[in-house]
């Protein structure tokens, strides 16, 4: 009961948040789709691309509904009944309730803000449950490897990232059973294994065909070994839900691995640290391009199942050991620490007060408003639902193709917002940069190339509206001088 109250309340309020930047790109895509057919090519506007079965997915609920809100939860619908099959691992190990309750407890915050996103990583969390589920149904032997490849295989469609977990299980159940069983009896699965190789090139060509502009961005290159390390650990630590739930599930690794876990434990332990191995070396080879937590999140039903299975183990252990206790505390703590976080800090939920910037922007009478370029996607979101917002005349608006780096799009985009500005006024619409309620940050760059434009055109500039990461400048321009 616990556990349900918690994640209600983390999806709920999560799902009231603003379309941030990539969510309002990724929508003006599939907008402007004029069919399932356009789904199956590169998507057309700005740096953005999906599995087929995502962006399929994701028009699906467009066909019910574009609310935010409701988009946000039936995200969260999938994710969270996909979950339910880690349960059912975890209770297929004897796992008691309280087990579940704090292994789940403790990775809610990242697990529910990805859930929430209007984006593919809810899908990969979703294929992550299942390749669980399926993995624990090849170890009991209710399904033969082949079977397991093939499902797996066909699982991994509904994102990118999930062809490393995909291949390296079906890699180490095909070890698990020439260890068990022999080479002759894994020699019979090689017709399953054979289509399953199939399915997972077809989707590798499919994902370099989807992502062939992506792919060549400056920031996803390998910095070397220390750079790519601390890359890694940031990105793990925040898809697992921070310092606390990372200790906890290291503890429960190394428990796990030192044989005082169930054998189907100590497998998907050592699977789980080849995950991480395959990332760290993806990175390193620009094979693998991760810069964030999104990128790994798909990690984190893995991580939770292990916590419960060693949860489990020591629960159901005569000597209990102080570890049990160790581990229970911090998942205690940092599933209370993340939901009161999501309740009460706004910085936890909103990345980008978009929708509170165009409703004031909605009221003001119509004028010349000019836009920085990370405010177009949302405001074309916004702009289908909010009414009076397209009575004014923006400067700037407009839809950059794919395969134009979005920070040349940032240099164009500012000098189109801000053109014929030169002895007049005008409100400028900033968005995903620092306003004045919040504090400085890496943002900081960005502010400053902004800035720096408003002074080369002789521009002074107030804050009219402010918001966390959004505000509305009214920005006064001297005249050009007379030649």
């Amino acid at each position: 009961m616990a556990l349900i109250v918690l994640v209600l309340v983390s999806i709920l309020r999560l799902s009231q948040r603003s379309i941030g930047l990539d969510e309002g790109m990724l929508l003006t895509n599939l907008f402007h789709a004029g069919g399932l057919q356009d789904l199956f090519g590169p998507m057309p506007f700005y740096d953005q691309a999906q599995p087929v079965l995502a962006s399929a997915f994701h028009q699906a609920m467009l066909f019910v509904t574009e609310d935010v809100w409701a988009l946000r939860v039936m995200s969260a619908m999938a994710v969270g009944l996909s979950s339910v099959l880690s349960i059912r691992v975890l209770r297929a190990e004897r796992a008691p309730w309280l087990a579940i309750t704090l292994a789940a407890g403790a990775f809610l915050g990242p697990l529910a803000y990805y859930a929430t996103e209007i984006k593919h990583y809810a899908l990969e969390l979703v294929q992550a449950f299942f390749l669980v589920y399926t993995f624990h149904l090849f170890y009991q032997r209710r399904i033969t490897l082949q079977a397991f490849a093939v499902i797996a295989a066909i699982s991994a469609f509904l994102g990118f990232s999930t062809l490393i977990p995909t291949v390296l299980s079906i890699a180490f159940c095909v070890a698990l059973q020439l260890r068990t069983s022999g080479t002759s009896a894994a020699m019979v699965q090689w017709p399953g294994l054979a289509v399953s190789a199939v399915l997972l090139a077809l989707n590798y060509l499919s994902l370099k065909y989807l992502t062939r502009e992506q792919l060549e961005v400056p920031a996803y290159a390998s910095d070397g070994l220390l750079a790519d390390l601390g890359v890694l650990a940031v990105a793990l630590g925040s898809a697992h839900g921070g310092v606390i739930s990372v200790i906890a599930l290291v503890i429960a690794l190394v428990s796990i691995l030192a044989r005082r876990g169930s054998r189907f434990a100590v497998r998907l332990g050592l699977l789980f640290i080849a995950f991480c191995v395959a990332i760290l070396l993806g990175k390193m080879t620009g094979v693998y391009p991760v810069i964030s937590a999104r990128h790994v999140i798909w990690t984190t039903p893995f991580a939770l199942t292990l916590v419960g299975l060693f949860l489990a183990t020591e629960l159901q252990a005569r000597g209990k050991t102080p570890l049990v206790l160790v581990v229970g505390g911090l998942c205690s703590i940092a599933a209370f620490w993340e939901t009161g976080r999501i309740m009460i800090d706004d910085g936890a939920v909103e990345f980008a007060d978009n929708e509170a910037l165009y409703r004031h922007l909605a009221s003001l009478p119509p004028q010349e408003i000019g836009l920085y370029p990370y405010a177009v996607p949302s405001l074309d979101y916004y702009a289908r639902h909010i009414s009076g917002l397209e009575r004014h005349t923006y400067i700037g608006r407009r839809v950059y193709p794919s395969g134009t780096r979005f920070d040349q799009a940032e240099f164009d985009g500012l000098a189109e917002g801000l053109e014929g500005i030169e002895g007049s006024r005008r409100l400028y619409v900033v968005s995903h940069l620092p306003s004045s309620v919040d504090p400085p940050d890496a943002g900081t760059r960005r502010v400053n190339r902004l800035e720096d434009a408003l002074r080369a055109r002789g521009c002074a500039w107030s804050e009219e509206f402010a918001g966390r990461r959004v505000s509305l400048l009214m920005v006064y321009c001297r005249p050009e001088p007379s030649r």
